[in-house]
């Protein structure tokens, strides 16, 4: 079970213990930013940030997790046990952490979008292409109102998510009052985009979208994570609601 990382003032620098699951390419990092408390009574404000080097004194990673998409991902657990780290590989000022984490959030949940997009775009096309050569009954199935409205649906959905991806990005490097909130819309409904149309990508194949050959089934899977890495879509939500004062 995930708890708190705490990090102890010792004679020049700190003392790192705890544990951290789902860490992205955790195996392959030459250097890791920990968030650690510093001080457990004071809330978001006992949050600090530190430099720590691959293969540390005290720092053990766990097996690469065995996850349902992005296979080529290393995700582990990292453990950290009497790990020293010196003063200088405090990042930034003791107790900024928190804030130093939520910018960063920004940025992730803009690529998150991103990604969403490029999934849902994928997913897309390869549906397009395939309902422009399958036959059946002696006509393309694109040819089939039931399918030719799915794939319109389906570009309608994407166009609305990659603007938004791009509108949110413009008030990230306008540094906007409102870049949290657009932040959180533009990943909130990119990655249900992404999730929706690879569902009707994978309808449009039929039978062929269930086998691992086509590319459909790979973002099928992939697709998933979006809606929890990043702050899940619950996260995001609740950020809008205190956005919009309730």
């Amino acid at each position: 079970m995930d708890r708190w990382i705490e990090a102890k003032r010792v004679d020049g620098g700190w003392v790192l213990n705890g544990s951290k699951m789902f860490i992205t390419n955790a195996g392959f990092a030459d250097t890791l930013i920990v968030a650690a408390k510093t001080d457990r009574d004071s809330r978001h404000h006992g949050i600090s940030t530190f430099i720590v080097r691959g293969g540390a004194d005290g720092m053990t990673l766990g097996e690469p997790l065995v996850k349902m998409g992005w296979h080529s991902s290393d995700t582990r657990e990292i453990v950290f046990d009497d790990c020293f780290v010196p003063e200088e590989r405090l990042l930034g000022a003791e107790g900024r952490g928190f804030h130093q984490i939520m910018h960063a959030f920004d940025r992730e949940r803009l690529l998150l979008a991103a990604m969403g997009v490029g999934l849902a775009q994928a997913a897309f096309d390869g549906a397009l292409a395939y309902a422009r050569e399958r036959e059946a009954f002696g006509a393309p199935i694109g040819s089939y109102q039931s399918i030719r409205h799915r794939l319109s649906a389906m570009a309608t959905d994407i166009a609305a998510a990659r603007l938004l991806s791009y509108h949110s990005a413009g008030r990230f490097d306008q540094e906007h009052p409102t870049a949290t909130a657009t932040a959180a819309m533009a990943k909130l409904l990119a990655a249900r985009v992404a999730n929706e149309v690879v569902d009707d990508a994978v309808q449009v194949f039929g039978g062929a979208g269930y086998i691992e050959e086509t590319p459909v089934a790979m973002h099928y899977r992939d697709a998933r994570i979006l809606r929890i890495g990043g702050g899940s879509d619950e996260v995001q939500m609740e950020i809008l609601a205190k956005r919009l004062g309730l």
